[in-house]
């Protein structure tokens, strides 16, 4: 019987007893498998990722089977390596990487009077997860990521169509105003009736620390009167942190 020479696998001869064939073979399954996992790289925890890549460099990767997604070790990122991030680590780069989706609705959204989505302020609607694998809302206004990366997230409100007045979505990061900060409001400026009522506010790839930084959402109409109200919210993880 020969054997492969990186991972000594038996490879079978012609002349080679064998007896009983089934355990020989289930044998030599076996240990190709497990050659398979550490050689390409399978987890199912950080801390047997951290086991397996003790010393880990830029490029190598792991298949996480409780996440669901392949993550990849980067160095910190430089001039001198523009293919670093900040900081150093392991990032999800393909698979099952992780989103939030919250959708609200309202009966009679007040007049003049703007909204935090999720909060405690009267007449405020309430955030209700459709999908959040990291449980980035725990309840209440705020969305936090738990993992440091570039973040793509948007906001559309709509209310009861065919009514006049203004209309107005609000993403605040870190409740801080300003583009350069995150943060952005889309308005609909009009005191003609509105056919769809809808606003739409997003950020395309945005920093965030995976601890402190979060995002809330807030919506505002002049109708004059309570509006129906509804909103959905998406934040995507989109890759390591680059700055």
């Amino acid at each position: 019987m020969l054997t492969t020479e990186n991972w000594e696998l038996p490879l079978f001869e012609d002349g080679d007893l064998v007896d009983p064939l089934n355990a020989a073979l289930n044998l030599q399954s076996t240990q190709m498998e497990e050659a398979l996992n550490e050689s390409v790289g399978r987890s199912a925890s950080a801390a047997e990722r951290d086991t397996r890549r003790p010393n880990p460099i830029q490029g190598d990767r792991m298949y996480r089977t409780d996440k669901g997604w392949t993550e990849a070790y980067f160095d910190l990122f430089s001039v001198s390596n523009m293919g670093g991030a900040s900081p150093a680590g392991w990032y999800p780069i393909s698979g099952n990487l992780p989103v939030c989706i919250l959708t609200a609705t309202g009966s009679s959204f007040p007049n003049n009077l703007e909204r935090t989505i999720g909060s405690t302020e009267d007449y405020a609607p309430v955030w209700v997860e459709e999908s959040d694998n990291h449980s980035w809302h725990p309840g209440g206004s705020d969305v936090t990521p738990t993992i440091p990366g570039m973040y793509t997230y948007s906001l559309t409100s709509g209310w009861d169509s065919g009514v006049s007045g203004s209309r107005l979505t609000r993403l605040k990061r870190n409740n801080t105003g300003g583009i350069q900060s995150g943060s952005i409001t889309m308005s609909i400026l009009s005191n003609s009736v509105q056919p769809t009522g809808h606003a739409n506010a997003s950020i395309d790839q945005f920093r965030f620390n995976g601890t402190s930084d979060y995002v809330r959402c807030s919506a505002f109409h002049n109708n004059g009167a309570g509006l129906g109200f509804s909103a959905r919210f998406v934040m995507r993880y989109v890759g390591p942190p680059v700055y």
